[in-house]
């Protein structure tokens, strides 16, 4: 999209793929392009429709020129909660060629891993509720330099919680296998390295 590379990668741990995870990437004016990464709560028929609501409605918020906090805050205040007990975890992030910068925020999802020039570790103190929870959202965003030779990896919890032995692969285990991947990019390897180790 535009001069940023994007790799997607999804597989579902198991059934017919009737998660709530969902991913959008998008060409915005300016030659700036946004991601958005999201996990409807649940499985089944609300959670793909909890899931297609919120893609569609943070893509129409972001594509009419709010940042990605500002997006998450009024998707905070219009969803709210709507008694059905879901609730979605969101990334959103806008990468700006002209500032060679990547701006994300999220509610409730992990922040994205960074390697290559600038790359340094996100601030998760105080993260953002997720949407549904009923509370504000989208109190906090972040720039980060992302010149040309930088990489950001966007996932899922479903990734980090990956069985490895006895414990999860978590954070730091997804991170050192993006960090092999870095030289020859790609979500698909990533997946399959991840389901190689665990």
């Amino acid at each position: 999209l535009g001069s940023l590379g994007v790799s997607v990668a999804y597989r579902p741990a198991d059934g017919p793929a009737a998660g709530g995870d969902f991913y959008d990437a998008f060409a915005l004016d300016g030659g700036r392009v946004a991601i958005i990464l999201g996990d409807a709560s649940g499985h089944g028929r609300n959670a793909l429709a909890r899931a297609a609501h919120m893609r569609y409605t943070l893509r129409a918020y972001v594509e009419t020129g709010l940042d990605p906090s500002a997006s998450l805050k009024l998707a905070g205040r219009v969803v709210g909660v709507e008694g059905d007990g879901l609730f979605t975890t969101v990334a959103i992030a806008v990468y700006d060629p002209d500032s060679a910068t990547l701006t994300y925020a999220s509610a409730g999802h992990p922040p994205p891993l960074l390697a290559g020039p600038g790359a340094r570790e996100p601030l998760t103190a105080s993260a953002s509720p997720a949407l549904g929870w009923g509370t504000p959202t989208g109190r906090r965003q972040t720039t980060v330099p992302f010149a040309k030779g930088a990489h950001a990896c966007f996932f899922s919890d479903g990734v980090i919680e990956a069985r490895v032995g006895d414990e999860l692969l978590g954070r730091d285990g997804l991170a050192a296998l993006f960090a092999r991947t870095t030289r020859d990019p790609s979500a698909r390897r990533l997946l399959e390295d991840v389901q190689q180790h665990a």
